[in-house]
């Protein structure tokens, strides 16, 4: 049926039941960011109960009923983290800090503020203050005034905090990544977000965890090139391990009721059928009788239509990064499956031809080159084109494959470009032009939203 995506905020949900025959489903993006939310304690569930007093009067208290515990130290932190990152915003203090980065021979640059809309970019924020946290030690000590506000800001993070931060960067980082790339791209497949749903949900649930080393850094030390050391869940702090059980709840509540219709398109994945067994282990039966009944339907259909060529995949779907912390393995065998139709024979066909699929010659533009037999599926997934796969090969080979992935390949349910014209009516109009016309708002997002194209056509 028809579906409708928009954000997880009622007002949006409500959209849906003023028009006739549509479903609304929530953003990816959204759901990514409401998980981090709850994880980092900047959201909680309140619950006000009403309690009758002995004089007949009415009180009322507040109990936060958050799956997975209270978490208010999350807040804390983050808010002081915030606090820091605040106090380099003028050009002055951010030239004192540079001085002593570049006397001691440490990176140079200030923590990133992290967005005001995505939750996700708080990961950075922890990953650039754990970075410079070596040079705001030796700012602090060089202060001529006690009094400045920075010694407030940096007494108030203690040890624990610290140890908290790095803690909560290690339980967050592939959740944030995701949600800062592929859950904001519009042309990811529906394929590709099991994949990394199951990625994060399996990340969440491990017993080790690398941490960042808050350590002296080399000059030339980036976020990505901090050592990590790894750490085993039992020597996590408690308030640690009360942010990782509110990530699992929270990836349970938005990603784990998947039925075995939504692993559907994992079949019609060149890349992720092969993996088919170990993506959905659990509904991998339910899941393939459903792939089967839908392709005897569809094969059907083009053999009543007189010329199956003509419905050939014409067409092309498209398809960014986190690091796969685990080596999903191929199915070692095929399914087996009576072969009381023809539709079925198909089935098996593209099963066995997805396995010997070279990937080196669909590639994307500029991605790394990939072996077929060694590369990960992480890998594969990064650098494989699948559209031009279909466009070229997988659709003469596999006509009525191609036509039921056109149909639920596309099913990626992310309202990530609207987003992005938002921010560009940001830029368009500022806070001091409020009395601008619409029309001219209009015009000026969309010259705005358009400008690297424009510049291509110059």
């Amino acid at each position: 049926g028809s579906y409708i995506t928009s954000d997880t905020a009622n007002a949006a949900r409500a959209v849906s039941n003023y028009i006739d025959g549509m479903d609304q489903v929530d953003c990816e993006m959204h759901k990514v960011n409401l998980a981090l939310l709850y994880t980092l304690g900047l959201r909680e569930n309140i619950k006000v109960k009403r309690i009758n007093n002995h004089d007949g009067s009415v009180t009322k208290e507040k109990a936060v009923v958050t799956p997975g515990g209270s978490f208010p130290d999350g807040l804390r932190v983050i808010k002081q983290l915030r606090n820091l990152c605040k106090y380099f915003s003028t050009g002055q203090r951010k030239q004192a800090l540079h001085d002593v980065q570049s006397r001691y021979m440490v990176p140079v640059g200030v923590p990133a503020m992290d967005g005001k809309t995505r939750v996700a970019s708080c990961t950075k924020l922890m990953q650039t203050c754990i970075l410079h946290k070596f040079a705001m030690s030796k700012f602090h000590m060089q202060l001529d005034d006690l009094n400045d506000d920075f010694t407030e800001l940096w007494v108030a993070m203690t040890d624990e905090d610290w140890q908290l931060v790095v803690e909560l960067e290690a339980l967050t980082v592939i959740l944030s990544n995701y949600a800062l790339g592929e859950a904001q791209v519009d042309c990811v497949t529906a394929s590709i977000v099991m994949f990394f749903r199951k990625v994060c949900h399996d990340y969440a649930k491990l017993n080790k965890y690398k941490l960042l080393q808050m350590k002296r850094p080399q000059v030339n030390t980036t976020v990505q090139s901090m050592e990590r050391i790894e750490i085993d869940l039992s020597q996590f702090s408690i308030l640690a391990r009360t942010a990782r059980q509110r990530l699992i709840c929270q990836l349970d509540k938005r990603f784990g009721d998947a039925s075995a219709e939504d692993y559907l398109p994992i079949f019609l994945d060149p890349v992720t059928c092969p993996y088919s067994k170990s993506l959905c282990p659990e509904i991998h039966s339910d899941a393939f009788f459903i792939f089967k009944m839908k392709h005897r339907e569809i094969f059907e259909d083009m053999q009543g239509s007189g010329d199956p060529g003509e419905r050939e995949a014409e067409e092309a779907y498209s398809e960014d990064d986190i690091r796969d912390p685990f080596n999903i393995q191929m199915d070692d065998d095929i399914e087996g499956h009576e072969e009381s139709h023809p539709a079925d024979k198909v089935i098996e066909d593209w099963i066995r031809h997805c396995r010997t699929i070279d990937w080196q010659q669909y590639g994307k533009d500029g991605a790394h080159p990939i072996d077929s037999k060694k590369s990960s599926l992480f890998s594969k997934i990064c650098s494989s084109d699948i559209l031009r796969w279909f466009r070229q090969s997988g659709g003469v080979l596999f006509p009525s494959i191609a036509l039921l992935a056109r149909i639920e390949l596309a099913k990626m349910d992310n309202c990530g470009f609207q987003e992005r014209v938002f921010s560009s009516a940001s830029g368009a109009m500022s806070q001091n032009q409020a009395n601008m016309s619409f029309d001219v708002l209009e015009k000026r997002t969309l010259l705005y939203h358009n400008r690297n194209l424009m510049e291509q056509l110059q």
